[in-house]
């Protein structure tokens, strides 16, 4: 509906966290203890091998997605994306845009009826359409009208493939473009997406225009990872924390659980720690393979040392 006071919606901020990811690292198996983002064989492992189904591969989507959606990185980030040598790991899954475009669909949905334009279409009118499967003729016209003829969209993303990757899904659900309107993202052939851009890509036209652009701004300014911006504070203010008492004790006494978990998951206990804990391992990553696990209903015990041997 309109704006619950009567007013005009004149801007939107939508602060989003990226879509479901395959965990950060393996820690099933003995082996993950000298995981490496330099390893070039982690592909070649079991729990690779089925990480590898639930992702697109490569960059095959995000390609596709740039066509409408290009990505724009300031300099003073690094060449490549952050978390580009880990494949599988770390990815943004099919389900993971699937989520991302849902959640841009209903932006559109809300913010197709109020602020500015309700004054445009009118409070009985249907909902501003989406662009459509890429509008025009297919000869490089301007896609039918949509959501972006009456607001001014814009996207900003760290410099890791999973959140520009996500970015775009939204982006794709908000105005449309890539797939056609009213298809079931939940029923979304990504690959098919893909390979549709992949062949468009060597033929003299280009199907799609740009909509709106994905940016990841200057690293010494951008508010969106805290991290990035300034590791030195960061490590400063961690550090001052697990070196307090609370945490220390706290941390401590969490010993055993870990003791048993990295009995479990090996690759806990080999983990690099930045900062040395009395539990000896980083519980980040303990909670990072539960979740991601139960997410695609992988067994906890899959692919571990014991589970193989068995």
């Amino acid at each position: 509906g309109n704006s619950v006071n009567g007013g005009i919606v004149e801007g939107v901020w939508v602060f989003h966290r990226h879509g479901d990811r395959t965990p950060s690292r393996p820690l099933a198996s003995s082996s993950a203890s000298s995981f490496s983002s330099s390893h070039e064989s982690w592909d070649e492992t079991p729990e690779a091998r089925f990480w590898s189904t639930v992702v697109p591969p490569g960059r095959s989507v995000h390609k596709a997605l740039s066509v409408r959606f290009p990505t724009s990185v300031h300099p003073s980030n690094p060449s490549n994306f952050l978390d580009s040598k880990r494949w599988p790991y770390g990815c943004l899954t099919y389900r993971g845009m699937d989520q991302m475009r849902t959640a841009g669909r209903r932006c559109a949905v809300r913010y197709g009826r109020i602020g500015h334009q309700v004054e445009l279409v009118g409070p009985s009118s249907p909902p501003t359409p989406l662009g459509g499967g890429g509008g025009g003729g297919g000869d490089g016209d301007d896609p039918p009208p949509c959501l972006t003829d009456h607001w001014d969209v814009t996207s900003n993303s760290t410099n890791y493939l999973r959140t520009i990757k996500s970015a775009q899904c939204f982006l794709d659900g908000l105005v449309g473009g890539m797939t056609t309107e009213g298809s079931d993202p939940r029923k979304m052939d990504w690959d098919a997406l893909a390979n549709g851009a992949a062949a468009a890509s060597g033929g003299k036209q280009q199907r799609h225009r740009p909509v709106a652009t994905v940016r990841v701004r200057d690293r010494a300014t951008d508010t969106l990872n805290a991290f990035d911006r300034d590791p030195a504070l960061m490590s400063s203010l961690v550090s001052e924390v697990v070196d307090s008492p609370r945490f220390l004790r706290i941390d401590g006494a969490a010993a055993p659980l870990a003791a048993r978990l990295a009995n479990h998951l090996p690759g806990l206990a080999g983990c690099k720690q930045a900062f040395p804990s009395p539990s000896g391992i980083n519980w980040i990553h303990a909670a990072d393979h539960f979740v991601c696990r139960s997410s695609h209903g992988v067994p906890y015990s899959s692919y571990t040392d014991s589970a193989m041997a068995g």
